[in-house]
């Protein structure tokens, strides 16, 4: 009697197993193993992801770079400008101290525009040095509109001054006296100043693109 229970305990036990088995087992295994699949389907992606974010990591701080880069070229340039405008009201104010007494009558006005450049010419130079002594030329945009609007007055203030005092060396034929084939010194320095105008325009035109992705 012992042995037929035990039996019958065993056959029970077994039973129950086999439908554990078949009901719970066997179906949890299949969703390990379609989860399995997914994961490895998913893997290829994942390190695909990985690649585009360490890619995106590097354009973004190549940018950063150039953009630090350009800008502190576009700074230096600039105060390169502010120089050579300086240097050309000197040679514009230099020019004008030389002029004959004699064709003093024929400028009227000419002190006005000496009191502009002096004015304009001390802007800069109050500028120029200022910048030189630490300070950003970008530090707010108040300040960048005063700076273009003393850049604009000079390249002004630097043409009247230029006609007037053109006017006043000319000979008969129209040309300038004592005037020779070499290049003068106010030549010089707006060859200079446009180039480096130029070069400002090509640095900016690279970095505006890069920081507008940003």
């Amino acid at each position: 009697m012992e042995e037929e229970a035990k039996r019958s305990v065993r056959a029970k036990v077994e039973e129950m197993w086999q439908a554990i088995k078949t009901n719970v087992l066997k179906p949890q295994k299949r969703k390990i193993q379609d989860l399995e699949r997914e994961v490895q389907g998913l893997r290829p992606l994942k390190m695909k992801a990985d690649e585009l974010e360490q890619e995106l990591k590097n354009l973004i701080n190549g940018n950063e770079a150039n953009y630090t880069k350009y800008s502190e070229e576009i700074e230096k340039l600039q105060c390169k400008v502010l120089e050579l405008e300086k240097r050309t009201l000197t040679e514009v104010l230099d020019s004008d101290d030389d002029v004959d007494e004699e064709e003093d009558d024929n400028v009227e006005g000419s002190s006005d525009l000496l009191q502009n450049a002096q004015e304009t010419y001390s802007d800069l130079e109050v500028d120029l040095w200022g910048k030189k002594s630490g300070g950003s030329l970008e530090e707010s945009g108040e300040h960048k509109d005063s700076l273009k609007s003393k850049k604009a007055k000079a390249t002004n203030v630097t043409q009247k001054n230029a006609n007037s005092t053109s006017k006043k060396k000319t000979t008969n034929r129209g040309r300038p006296l004592g005037s020779t084939n070499k290049t003068t010194p106010k030549e010089k320095l707006a060859e200079e100043n446009k180039a480096l105008q130029k070069k400002i325009k090509e640095l900016e035109s690279k970095v505006k693109p890069k920081n507008a992705k940003k």
